[in-house]
């Protein structure tokens, strides 16, 4: 209605934000967390918020130093596990 009665077209929502996507990397270490929650009885939520994030080329991508220490923990746990 306010196009009508003005001629100018309303902002759309997010018009001013910048659209991010979510590498493959992201999206299979969010499947990995919720497994890894799944398994531990973890709060998954707890686990999303220690995940380290980086910009790269306008898309978000896991951190190379919190790969590292993630993919070092998960390999520890997993020793642990067959251990015992």
């Amino acid at each position: 209605m306010a196009e009508q009665l003005t001629g100018h077209q309303p902002d759309k929502k997010g018009d001013k934000m910048e659209k991010i996507k979510m590498s493959d990397g992201v999206i299979a270490h969010i499947a990995k967390t919720l497994q890894l929650a799944i398994i531990s009885g973890t709060d998954i939520v707890d686990n999303l918020r220690i995940v380290d994030l980086c910009l790269v080329d306008g898309e978000v991508n896991i951190h190379p130093e919190y790969e590292d220490i993630f993919n070092s923990n998960l390999e520890e746990m997993v020793n642990n596990a067959n251990s015992n």
